[in-house]
């Protein structure tokens, strides 16, 4: 790994690799597939950032709903996915 690079012997994963040693490890021993991540531009990283945040809050109303086969109200509803 060259430190010129943007690697890790720079910024916050060098005071990380304290608090996140696990963490730290597992982005060295992957970095070649990590830092493809970053060659995208940065409008597309924010839109896959949206994608995963999408599909978690999905993920959760899923969850919400899924113990409930219906609804008697629109309120019902909203109130189980507010919660």
């Amino acid at each position: 790994m060259r430190e010129s690079s943007g690697g890790f012997g720079t910024g916050r994963l060098k005071n990380g690799h304290q608090k996140y040693p696990n963490a730290v490890k597992r982005w060295k021993d992957n970095w070649d597939v990590v830092s493809l991540f970053f060659k995208f531009s940065s409008v597309v990283r924010k839109v896959i950032y949206a994608t995963n945040a999408i599909e978690i809050a999905n993920s959760t109303y899923r969850k919400a709903t899924r113990r409930k086969a219906y609804f008697k109200q629109m309120q019902a509803l909203l109130k189980s996915l507010h919660v």
